[in-house]
């Protein structure tokens, strides 16, 4: 058997799944949404809401989540574990990958981007389309390296991180944990965990507070 579900058909969802569509790799696919009404598109079926995951454990042997919320994305990653699905790596045909990288389970990649030799990527982490993770890079789990962004050798970032759309991160710079870095910032230094920066040369912007 080689059934593929997805947790989250939203926008990113969609995403997954056309990445999982172009791998050829599977026989099924289908999604999990609390959204009823969610819209069917590439002509894949929504089974039922997310809370139902156990009930199809019989049927499908893999799952990917494609939600947004890196604490959600890591939530329903771990309750498929522990029920004994499959976590592959999902990796689009045109991405380039070193042999050398390490790719932890539930982490996708999508269309050209490029993760090079030595590089670790944590968990239900996101590598966007021509995104580039130099040398070895370390990301912890649930980041997002949003589209067009570099992370040049040996970066640092924490979990739950939001890389934003053509960020540059110098070599050896470390980011926190749940940190943003605003879209097409350029970072030549450390940034602190909860915090947001932005611009070029990229600056703090702002705090993050603990949720309540």
């Amino acid at each position: 058997m080689n059934r593929l579900l997805m947790i989250g058909a939203g926008g990113h969802g969609h995403v997954v799944a056309n990445i999982a569509l172009a791998t050829g790799n599977w026989q099924a696919l289908a999604w999990l949404d609390d959204n009823p009404s969610v819209a069917l598109q590439l002509s894949l079926p929504v089974l039922g809401p997310m809370g139902d995951l156990a009930h199809y454990r019989d049927r499908f042997d893999a799952l990917v989540v494609g939600l947004g919320d890196p604490y959600l994305r890591l939530q329903w990653l771990r309750q498929g574990q522990a029920l004994g699905f499959k976590m592959p790596v999902l990796m689009h045909p045109s991405a380039s990958i070193s042999r050398y990288a390490k790719l932890a389970p539930g982490t996708v990649v999508s269309e050209h981007a490029i993760i090079k030799v030595g590089a670790e990527i944590g968990a239900g982490s996101i590598i966007n389309t021509h995104a580039i993770i130099g040398s070895y890079c370390q990301l912890a789990e649930g980041v997002h390296v949003a589209a067009k962004s570099v992370l040049s050798g040996q970066v640092h970032v924490g979990a739950h991180t939001w890389i934003g759309l053509g960020v540059s991160v110098l070599s050896n710079i470390s980011i926190g944990a749940d940190a943003i870095v605003g879209a097409g910032a350029v970072v030549h230094r450390p940034v602190s965990s909860k915090t947001v920066v932005v611009g070029v040369p990229a600056v703090k912007q702002r705090s993050i507070p603990d949720a309540i």
